[in-house]
């Protein structure tokens, strides 16, 4: 803001905001994921994403809360492989 100007905000109590899903950005494959199933398994998950901060994303659908995504050590994944 410049002196003179001015702006109007509005502020929710913590109560009001929806919980949200954020994962580290490094976690994006463009624009999936791998999930890491119960048993130990492997599968690539289109999500949809926006970021929040240089490190962060959330996501708005394609993952649930819980779930186990792969951070780093994309290279060489394959859909169905079981991790060790």
């Amino acid at each position: 803001l410049r002196p003179g100007m001015s702006v109007k905000t509005n502020f929710l109590p913590n109560s009001e905001i929806a919980p949200r899903l954020l994962i580290p950005r490094a976690a994006l494959e463009g624009s999936s994921v791998w999930v890491v199933g119960e048993n130990g398994t492997l599968t690539r998950r289109g999500v949809s994403s926006q970021a929040v901060g240089p490190s962060m994303v959330e996501v708005v659908s394609g993952l649930t809360a819980g779930e186990q995504v792969v951070i780093e050590g994309h290279a060489g994944l394959r859909e169905g492989q079981r991790l060790r």
